[in-house]
C-alpha cells in the first residue's frame, strides 16, 4: 500500500508526504516507512528539498534519516 499527498504553498513552494507498507510475504512483515519532504522550485526545471524519513512498526526498514536533495523536473 502507498499513500502520497502533494500540497502547494505560494509561489514555488511545496510539502509531499509518502507512506509505504509493503507486505513482505516471506516474513509475513509490514515494513513500513513515511518520508516528508519540503522544497522550492528554483526553475520550471529544477527544485531544491529537504526530507525526514521514519520507518515505523518493529520490522521497518530502517529508523530514521534526513537529506538535501536536488530534482531535476523533465
Amino acid at each position: 500500500m502507498r499513500l502520497i499527498a502533494l500540497q502547494l504553498f505560494g509561489d514555488r513552494y511545496w510539502a509531499k508526504a509518502d507512506i509505504k507498507a509493503p507486505y513482505d510475504w516471506e516474513n509475513d512483515a509490514w515494513p513500513a516507512t513515511a518520508e516528508l519532504q519540503i522544497g522550492k522550485n528554483l526553475s520550471p526545471g529544477i527544485a531544491l528539498y529537504a526530507d525526514v524519513l521514519i520507518g515505523i512498526g518493529t520490522d521497518r526498514p530502517y529508523d530514521q534519516g534526513a537529506g538535501i536533495g536536488l530534482r531535476f523536473n523533465y
